[in-house]
């Protein structure tokens, strides 16, 4: 029998808070969606973003990434009004973090003598080999 245990890993992180105040409402939705959109696709540089009630929106990424973060957010998007181009997205802040990213491990509640052990062993390598993928 398997027994699925979650830990959460401390990873290294660069905190980014972008400015995303726009003219009206619609210049703010675009940024948020185009940030969203691109970091459903770039999850293995994008970890997790927020935002707030004051138009801030903080993103972790990788620390790798940080300049090619920066350049993505700054300018996201242009709102035009009064046929001028607004570029929305300035960023206010650049810090390290850290943040925690789950991992799933999986352990055999069988004696490693016991044929079960091997049955659950190649049973904790396909888990582990379906959830890479997916984080891939």
């Amino acid at each position: 029998m398997l027994k699925e245990k979650l830990v959460i890993k401390r990873k290294a992180a660069t905190l980014i808070t972008v400015d995303f105040t726009a003219p009206e409402i619609e210049g703010y939705a675009m940024a948020w969606l185009k940030l969203c959109n691109n970091a459903r696709e770039l999850k293995r540089i994008i970890w997790k973003i927020e935002n707030d009630a004051k138009n801030k929106v903080y993103v972790w990424c990788d620390p790798h990434y940080k300049d090619e973060m920066i350049d993505f957010l700054t300018g996201i998007v242009y709102f035009h009004k009064d046929e001028k181009p607004i570029p929305i997205g300035k960023v206010l802040n650049i810090s390290d973090d850290t943040i925690g990213v789950p991992v799933y491990e999986y352990e055999s509640t069988c004696d490693s003598n016991d044929e079960q052990w091997y049955k659950d062993i190649d049973h904790a390598i396909s888990n582990w080999t379906a959830i890479q993928e997916v984080f891939d």
